[in-house]
């Protein structure tokens, strides 16, 4: 889970995870029109600012679904997802979140 692939696991296996690192909620259509990976860091509280999100991907500190993350305008949609329902996020080597896809 925590730095391998996300391929073969499920919404089953990530829902108990939920209480454990945290979950925003993100409607589906938001995600269909493509969301800005900074913008995501902030709402789900990984980055303080859009400032501090961008220096962290260039350093190379974020990862979608375990996959690094290396251009600082990137936008997420529903192609982005690990789980039917679920992107995973993480900051650094601590900082995780849960995306629930509504």
């Amino acid at each position: 889970m925590f730095g391998g692939s996300l391929d073969a696991l499920t919404d089953a296996d990530l829902e108990p995870l939920v209480g454990e690192i945290g979950c925003i909620e993100l409607p589906a259509t938001e995600l269909a029109s493509g969301i800005p990976l900074i913008d995501l860091l902030v709402r789900a509280d990984l980055t303080t600012s859009k400032g501090e999100g961008r220096r962290l991907i260039g350093q190379g500190g974020v990862y979608v679904n375990n996959e690094r993350v290396a251009e600082t305008d990137a936008k997420l949609d529903a192609t982005r997802r690990g789980t039917q329902s679920f992107i995973f996020l993480r900051s650094g080597k601590k900082k995780y979140r849960l995306v629930r896809v509504v």
